[in-house]
């Protein structure tokens, strides 16, 4: 095993050792055509201000002698020329036709002129050379055309040096070369080291990984033991790996949490589904049992006690409404009210409608209704289903708020919601209660609502109908103020089914 551990190392430095040659090569290749590139840049520069210069005095030169913009006037400042382009290196001024008129180089082929050297004078543009050669040697040629008021009187040839520049640039780069290769030196030291580091704790890895297969195996998730908080704390793939394993143990324990959990719920759905059907048929029951007895009684006097026929006539009509008000609401929180088609509505217009109809109830509790409305408050929405949930809504304020008391109904359109508000002063509910008075026959106060009607099945249908239009209900009461607040989404255009 040593010696595997030893080999891997090896052959790994091995392959950092391939890869730091190849890009110290590569590098160094890239940084000297950068640095050739570079000096090219610099000698066009150096070119251009030279041909400017030589342009802009030559024309200062002919203006201030008075010479003819020729080739005779070009002889004639030719000596001025001379002494700027001194500094320039080995230069020739020659004529238009090739004639030598001054300069440091006097040869046969001093101004002689290509045909594409001729072409390029003719057409008033610049012609430039760039020759490398053995010992970091580099020389530039350039030919500039001497232009004067746009007519070219002859041309300049240059030869100028550069091999200092080049020289430099290269010392430059075998010292900024060795420094590299000392880092890369460095660095494989340092590589060395730390694989040691890593190769020791993936050891450790996987025997902890052989512990954990075996107490999963035994079911034993209680005893899963967590990786080393050291290899956690490890910035590198030890320490990822170590992760790994932590959050390989976490999933599994998560796993076997939310199993119980699942078990949990579905023990809770199972109670809540008994306490519904409980508290539905003791509902249903009630009223039966009272139609039940005043029927019974009502046939075996035969009707000849009329103030029991009455009354026992006017238990059995209001039980049988109650009954049917509590079948039409376990109706709607069923599925069946669904098909109600969508279309697009004003729900500030529903509400104020729903406001001036329910006027009547509230005057006879001393209650007047408010209504106000703020914003665009068109939505897409079933129209029949938000005037129940509005109802819903206002009939409880008018229950169970205070007498003579206003009740606020408000809309209000942000952005893509429609908000509404109904606000009453009254009994404040609890916080207890708050969370709780939207589940199905949940009522705070069970004698007071069995004599207003209320089966406890109101609020549960307005949370429904405000989730069926991508919105929700919450309610807040304090110092003996109740506001129901119903958040709606707006929709868009195209859900609806016609437009209002």
């Amino acid at each position: 095993m040593k010696r595997f551990r030893l080999g891997m190392r090896f052959r790994m430095l091995a392959g950092l050792l391939l890869v730091f040659a190849a890009s110290a090569g590569l590098l160094a290749v890239l940084l000297g055509q950068r640095m050739d590139v570079q000096l090219s840049d610099q000698i066009q520069q150096d070119m251009m201000r030279t041909w400017q210069d030589t342009n802009l005095y030559a024309r200062q030169l002919l203006i201030a002698g008075k010479y003819n913009n020729d080739g005779s006037g070009l002889e004639n400042i030719s000596s001025g020329l001379s002494e700027m382009l001194d500094k320039e290196g080995v230069y020739t001024i020659c004529s238009e036709e090739g004639t030598v008129l001054a300069g440091k180089k006097t040869g046969d082929d001093a101004a002689s002129f290509s045909p594409e050297d001729r072409q390029r004078l003719e057409a008033g543009k610049t012609s430039l050379k760039i020759e490398y050669s053995e010992n970091d040697v580099c020389t530039a040629r350039a030919l500039l055309p001497v232009i004067v008021d746009g007519k070219t009187v002859g041309a300049v040839r240059i030869e100028a040096d550069y091999t200092d520049r080049r020289r430099s640039g290269m010392e430059l780069l075998q010292l900024v070369m060795r420094w590299i290769l000392l880092a890369l030196l460095a660095a494989l030291a340092m590589s060395y080291i730390l694989m040691g580091r890593v190769i020791r704790p993936v050891l450790q890895l996987s025997a902890l990984s052989g512990r954990i297969s075996q107490l999963v195996g035994e079911g034993r998730m209680d005893e899963l033991p967590s990786p080393d908080e050291r290899l956690l704390a490890r910035r590198d793939e030890t320490g990822e790996l170590a992760g790994n394993f932590g959050r390989m143990i976490g999933t599994i324990s998560g796993q076997f949490t939310q199993s119980r959990k699942d078990q949990k719920r579905i023990l809770d759905l199972m109670q809540a589904r008994q306490t519904f059907f409980d508290h539905a048929t003791h509902e249903l029951k009630t009223p039966l049992t009272t139609i039940k007895g005043y029927a019974q009684l009502i046939s075996e006097d035969g009707g000849q006690d009329q103030e029991l026929f009455e009354t026992g006539m006017d238990h059995i009509l209001s039980e049988s409404e109650r009954l049917h008000n509590m079948v039409i609401e376990l109706l709607e929180l069923s599925d069946r009210r669904e098909t109600e088609s969508r279309i697009r509505l004003d729900l500030s217009a529903v509400a104020e409608e729903v406001a001036g109809a329910m006027q009547l109830k509230a005057n006879r509790y001393g209650n007047e209704l408010h209504f106000s409305g703020k914003g665009d408050c068109t939505m897409t929405g079933q129209p029949g289903r938000l005037k129940q949930l509005i109802i819903n809504l206002t009939d409880n304020a008018v229950k169970y708020g205070y007498e003579n008391r206003p009740i606020l109904i408000r809309t209000e359109g942000r952005g893509g919601s429609v908000l509404l508000y109904v606000i009453n002063y009254g009994p404040e509910i609890s916080e207890a209660d708050a969370g709780k008075i939207f589940e199905p026959f949940y009522r705070t106060d069970k004698e007071r609502s069995r004599e207003m009607g209320s089966a406890g099945l109101g609020l549960s249908i307005c949370r429904r109908i405000a989730e069926d239009h991508g919105g929700r209900i919450d309610v807040r009461s304090r110092d003996g103020k109740t506001v129901f607040r119903v958040e709606l989404a707006r929709g868009s255009e195209e859900e609806g089914d016609a437009a209002v």
